[in-house]
């Protein structure tokens, strides 16, 4: 592992940084991609089989947006997800997204606006504005007055942002739930560190020639025979090119007996030879916990040796329903939360289809349970039940919503998912505050209402008439109403 230290060492000591212009993120290979966390360079080797796993299914979910009925619909984010900037591709931005999340607490992302023809990072970020994704590389982040701060340095200068302008993914601490994060590789960081000592010893084990640790007992008359030796032993075995060389030792004869007597070199061991260490248990218990920590299975790995079709189907099932789709759904729907907060509601969500393997006794069983619900629903409908009634039915078990007479269909006016339409991710509570004192309004403060699209209820700003009379355009495209809005306290 020296010459990777050394590697690493002259990567850190002089930094790749990017320019704004650049509009991308420094490979991991380029040697930079881990300045926040030094000591989880090793941690992505050891974990590489598993991480690479995760991210080759990610990278292949296509994301995109959906409207308050679900329905799959264009927008602008959707485009710049397919064009975030220019160094990633969409499916290279969705491998860098994953990736910093299975490795890094926290990933930052700056978000780029357009005006005209051209994109700045940061600044005044709207729904219709947004103009690319770049992830940052080791920002320094400051909390000030209960905002963070990000700080990046480049060759050109230093630029500064605040979280109006930057997306935060992060898995949850425990120990620091509001403001900290974690990782799958911080969590499994002893057992590569272990799996790293193993590959050490090897490494130093094959270097030596396979010779353990030891002495030599040196016999002479004098101690210039004894330097004479010594010097003769370095010269054959000290260095890395020298491994293995043959040592010639003066065995004696006792003239009176005419017998050998001891020998003037002798080699004693005081390490276990290799053979006696069973490094391969501890090997294996090791590669035993990184696993766990990312749920890959051996088979999707490519290690799988008596994997049959049936067992390997049934890992592939178990990962991407345990693995692949509860990161992917997190990484989008933080994205959407995130970007929800800095435009103040995006009027769609980001959202994806995932495939789960399904099983052969499982097809099977659910042909036979579709029949068997088929069958019923005919007996039903030939019985006079409305098709309503029969799908409440269905999905109640209650026999008593079962009814012959057509009910009027009700319009679903609530909120679904995760679209945001007027500020909602900023008027929620934020846990930062949750020990502050609201502050109270007196009967001489000046009232403050909100003023929201009749049409689509989309917050349009802020007014002090309780009775706004004024016309004003709702900016959502599919919506575009022109006429008074309504106002609430």
């Amino acid at each position: 592992m020296g010459i990777l230290k050394t590697a690493v060492a002259s990567f850190e000591s002089k930094p790749e940084m990017l320019t704004k212009e650049d509009l991308g993120w420094v490979r991991v290979a380029e040697g930079s991609a881990y300045g926040d966390y030094k000591n989880n360079q090793n941690d992505y080797e050891n974990a590489y089989p598993s991480v690479t796993k995760i991210i080759n299914k990610f990278m292949m979910i296509r994301p995109y947006t959906v409207d308050k009925t679900g329905e799959s619909v264009d927008s602008n984010v959707k485009n710049v997800l397919y064009h975030p900037n220019r160094l990633n591709s969409s499916v290279e931005f969705r491998e860098a997204l994953a990736l910093m999340y299975l490795v890094h607490a926290k990933t930052h992302i700056l978000v780029w606006r357009k005006e005209g023809n051209a994109v700045f990072p940061g600044g005044d970020i709207t729904p219709e504005n947004i103009g690319g994704f770049t992830i940052m590389q080791n920002p320094t982040v400051v909390n000030v007055n209960g905002e963070n701060r990000y700080t990046l340095t480049t060759p050109k200068g230093t630029s500064n942002y605040t979280d109006k302008e930057v997306i935060t993914l992060r898995g949850l601490n425990p120990y620091a739930i509001n403001t900290g994060g974690y990782s799958p590789t911080l969590a499994a960081h002893k057992w590569t560190t272990i799996d790293d000592y193993i590959a050490q010893y090897q490494q130093g084990f094959f270097k030596n020639g396979a010779v353990p640790t030891g002495e030599f007992v040196i016999t002479a008359k004098t101690t210039e025979d004894f330097n004479d030796m010594v010097d003769k032993l370095q010269e054959r075995h000290r260095g890395a090119g020298k491994n293995g060389n043959v040592t010639y030792t003066h065995r004696p004869v006792d003239p009176n007996t005419k017998k050998p007597m001891d020998a003037q070199i002798e080699w004693i061991p005081f390490a276990t030879p290799n053979r006696e260490l069973s490094l391969d248990a501890l090997f294996q218990q090791a590669n035993k916990k990184i696993d766990s920590v990312y749920g890959v299975p051996a088979s999707i790995r490519g290690v799988g040796e008596n994997n049959n079709y049936a067992t390997a189907r049934t890992d592939q099932q178990n990962f991407m329903e345990n693995v692949v789709d509860p990161i992917t759904l997190k990484i989008w729907t933080a994205f959407t939360h995130e970007l929800n907060r800095i435009t103040g509601g995006l009027g769609v969500s980001i959202d994806y289809h995932i495939v789960i393997p399904a099983l052969a006794d499982e097809e099977k069983v659910k042909e036979e349970t579709g029949k068997i619900r088929d069958d019923r629903f005919i007996q039903l409908v030939d019985k006079g039940y409305t098709i309503e009634s029969i799908d409440e039915y269905f999905e109640t078990g209650d026999l008593k919503v079962l009814s012959t007479t057509a009910k009027p269909v009700k319009k679903d006016d609530e909120d679904e998912g995760n679209i945001d339409d007027g500020q909602e991710v900023n008027k929620s509570p934020d846990p930062d505050k949750g020990g502050e004192k609201p502050v109270e309004r007196t009967p001489n403060s000046e009232a403050v209402f909100d003023m929201h699209c009749s049409g689509c209820d989309r917050f349009l700003g802020v007014t002090s008439q309780a009775d706004f009379s004024g016309k004003l355009k709702c900016p959502v495209s599919k919506c575009g109403l022109l006429e008074a809005p309504i106002v609430k306290v």
